[in-house]
């Protein structure tokens, strides 16, 4: 039956080939035929012949939707809503897509907008009601996987949005206090960050370790590098067995001139029982690489492969430190 409508659909084209709504017709059903392909071309012939269709945009989006491409959707039902504001069917499509992207804010938004501009419709007024059903949920049994995909996405106010209601009913909730708190570092909010790390420090003291180097990761951020090495090593008073601290120390340390005591912490890094040792060497070989002692350098790396063969930073300092040592001894 359908393919049956698509030829006749097809025949009609062939005898009005500039009709844009012809071609959304055999979009629509290469869609429900599940020819997405074929279906994508139709909306965007559809498009060529007229760009100012705000219906055009809509099915193309559903396209873009359907296969996954939430951010492209988005675009497209955008468009058609400029083209058309008065119509809830682009706002209440901008809100699945918003919905999808973990942008919770934007959608609660599209959907009231579709409500309001056609308050009679069922249909908008439906999916208003099952996002509110749909959020209320996402802040309870499923509101640390919305906060992990906000922050996986990079999206801080979307992150500490939903984190700060989180920890209203979950304060002991560690994983997404530093979830909060670094969302709000990266938007610049130093004080109000510090003040969920002090708290933290003081309410899980089992837990400091990871707590200092945080305040060591925010002074980083920040460009306070000096206090930020002093975080560090509150961290690494806590656990000298432990690489990581010293390798973050280290890094530090370089950022601010200080490579020989940078040789040293790292030195120590690679000395740890416990942690990313590869990582060590391949921050010891920069140092050292720094202070311009090439062969040493190499030696340092090559180790770091020797723990970790694929290391691609690793690879590629080897091969810079080879290559500047083959260039010192042609020039001899």
């Amino acid at each position: 039956m359908a393919s049956e409508t698509i030829a006749d659909t097809l025949a009609l084209i062939r005898e009005r080939p500039t009709d844009a709504e012809l071609y959304q017709q055999l979009g629509k059903l290469y869609f429900r035929a599940g020819e997405i392909d074929e279906a994508r071309e139709a909306y965007e012939r559809s498009l060529e012949l007229d760009p100012d269709d705000p219906f055009g945009h809509l099915y193309l989006g559903n396209y873009f939707y359907a296969n996954g491409q939430h951010q492209e959707a988005l675009n497209c039902f955008r468009r058609g809503t400029e083209l058309d504001p008065d119509a809830a069917i682009g706002h209440s499509l901008q809100g699945d897509a918003f919905k999808k992207l973990g942008q919770f804010d934007q959608a609660a938004e599209a959907y009231e907008t579709a409500v309001r501009v056609e308050p009679d419709n069922v249909t908008v007024i439906r999916k208003l009601a099952e996002w509110r059903g749909y959020e209320k949920e996402t802040l309870s049994s499923h509101g640390r996987e919305a906060i992990r995909l906000a922050m996986h996405k990079d999206q801080a106010a979307t992150t500490v949005a939903l984190a700060s209601r989180w920890l209203q009913t979950h304060p002991d909730d560690l994983t997404v206090i530093y979830d909060y708190a670094e969302m709000l570092y990266h938007m610049a909010r130093y004080d109000e960050a510090i003040r969920v790390y002090r708290d933290a420090i003081d309410r899980f003291p089992t837990k400091r370790w990871a707590l200092y180097n945080q305040m060591g990761h925010l002074h980083r951020y920040r460009g306070e590098l000096a206090i930020s090495e002093q975080w560090y090593q509150k961290a690494i008073a806590e656990d000298t067995d432990e690489a990581a601290s010293f390798i973050f120390q280290g890094a530090v340390q370089a950022r601010q001139g200080k490579l020989q005591q940078a040789e040293e912490t790292h030195r120590r890094a690679t000395q740890c029982p416990e942690g990313c040792i590869d990582e060590a060497y391949l921050n010891l070989g920069l140092v050292l690489r720094g202070q311009g002692r090439l062969s040493e350098a190499a030696a340092s790396f090559r180790k770091a492969l020797e723990l970790c063969p694929k290391y691609p930073d690793a690879l590629e300092a080897l091969q810079d430190v080879e290559s500047a040592l083959r260039l010192s001894s042609d020039g001899e």
